[in-house]
């Protein structure tokens, strides 16, 4: 128990406490996460194509530092279909748990390719505006964000995670 995933802790709506959460399961009669628990990974982007009608569906997907590659490379509608993906994919109240880069670290990448650069240029719906997008098209709504600025290491750039519900 003492390994839970924070997401677990999270969609359940409860503290890191051993004894509230097996209070709780016994009472839903629901089994320990570690035996109901598994990761699928999945590349949303590599065949474009909705996942509207899956009969998958999952409580929590994660989406950490990556959006920046998906737009860089693929362009405005590429992270559109991310976020449809997601929306469509997740259970009703599912968590979206979504880590972005800002604008200033597309910047440094601009120039890897002409195709890259091209991408770039047609950025409509920029980073900063990724809240905004996910709540007024699929009401996504923020239960969290985690600033995760660390001084000690000046590479990287705040990149806070958000902590989004279906």
């Amino acid at each position: 128990m003492k390994n839970l995933p924070q997401s677990f802790l999270i969609n359940m709506g409860m503290e890191q406490e051993k004894k509230e959460i097996t209070d709780l399961l016994k009472e839903k009669n629901e089994k320990i996460p570690s035996q109901n628990l598994f990761f699928k990974q999945d590349n949303f982007i590599k065949e474009i194509k909705n996942k509207e009608n899956s009969n998958e569906k999952f409580d929590v997907i994660t989406c950490l530092n990556v959006s920046k590659w998906i737009h860089l490379n693929f362009g405005d509608n590429a992270i559109k279909l991310l976020f449809l993906n997601v929306y469509n994919l997740l259970e009703e109240n599912g968590i979206f748990i979504f880590q972005f880069q800002n604008w200033k670290s597309y910047k440094k990448r601009k120039t890897l390719s002409d195709h890259i650069h091209k991408n770039f240029i047609n950025i409509k719906l920029r980073p900063e505006k990724f809240e905004e997008y996910l709540n007024l098209t699929y009401n996504f709504k923020i239960i969290k964000k985690i600033s995760t600025t660390d001084k000690s290491n000046e590479k990287y750039d705040d990149r806070p995670i958000y902590i989004l519900q279906k």
